[in-house]
């Protein structure tokens, strides 16, 4: 086995973000079809920082469980990167999950922030109830009034003052909570520390030859562990990935096509 980060000690997201950035500044990165938006490695690990101010400004401390329930658009990959670089734990939320799956979820969790895109919100609304220990909302797109709730507005994070200290990252600090599919009961969550994402994005790199030159496509949702895996291989190599909004089989081939995709 080979390795494009050899020392296990560095298996952490947020220092492969920061490195990266620094690194390959312009050059492409991330490429949305939600949005049509597109992310160079310096403005990735930029917005990283920034959003882990903003959480930060808002009363999120390091350790905290951070919710992200977003389409496959930019947003979501930005939050990913941001939490992670704020030293919290980012819970992805399947964007189809109403009433008991959302509620079991975010109770679960024990998350007190949500980040949620606005036409998702009505879910999370109807939830309220039933959710005691969510105290913050961050909408992305149109701002929210929700009882009980602080709100804020996903530009207030891009646009705070990044920490003026990095908080000391460690590969075996837990980076996610991904919650299982539920097939056997309700769903589990999932609990991965940095070094087992990294060791996941490195085999697949490896294993689809990604190099720097490469464009990947996925078509995955960004709250599943196989879109992220995406990312992260993407980011390992230094190459470009394409997100689509979602799978579509009519539209595939022509997509790949598009994309340039390898």
């Amino acid at each position: 086995m080979s390795f494009l980060v050899p020392n296990r000690a560095d298996w952490c997201l947020p220092e492969l973000v920061a490195q990266r950035g620094e690194e390959l500044g312009d050059r492409p990165f991330l490429s949305f079809a939600l949005g049509e938006r597109e992310i160079s490695y310096g403005e990735a690990a930029a917005s990283a920082r920034s959003i882990a101010g903003g959480l930060a400004a808002i009363g999120v401390q390091p350790g905290e469980r951070v919710l992200m329930m977003m389409r496959n658009r930019a947003e979501f990959t930005l939050s990913m990167l941001g939490v992670a670089e704020a030293h919290c734990v980012q819970v992805p939320v399947n964007v189809d999950y109403r009433g008991p799956f959302l509620e079991h979820l975010v109770n679960t969790a024990e998350a007190s922030t949500m980040i949620v895109e606005g036409e998702l919100a009505d879910a999370v609304a109807a939830s309220l109830p039933a959710l005691p220990k969510l105290k913050r909302v961050v909408s992305v797109g149109a701002a929210l009034d929700l009882p009980g709730v602080d709100t804020f507005l996903f530009d207030e994070l891009t646009s705070a003052a990044p920490p003026t200290a990095r908080p000391h990252h460690r590969a075996s600090d837990v980076g996610a909570i991904h919650f299982t599919s539920g097939t056997s009961g309700r769903s589990k969550g999932a609990l991965l520390p940095h070094a087992a994402v990294h060791m996941l994005a490195e085999r697949n790199r490896e294993l689809l030859d990604i190099g720097r030159d490469d464009i990947y496509l996925t078509e995955l949702p960004l709250f599943h562990v196989n879109a992220q895996m995406s990312v992260y291989s993407t980011l390992l190599a230094g190459a470009r990935l394409r997100i689509e909004r979602r799978f579509s089989a009519s539209q595939w081939l022509e997509r790949i096509r598009e994309s340039g995709a390898t």
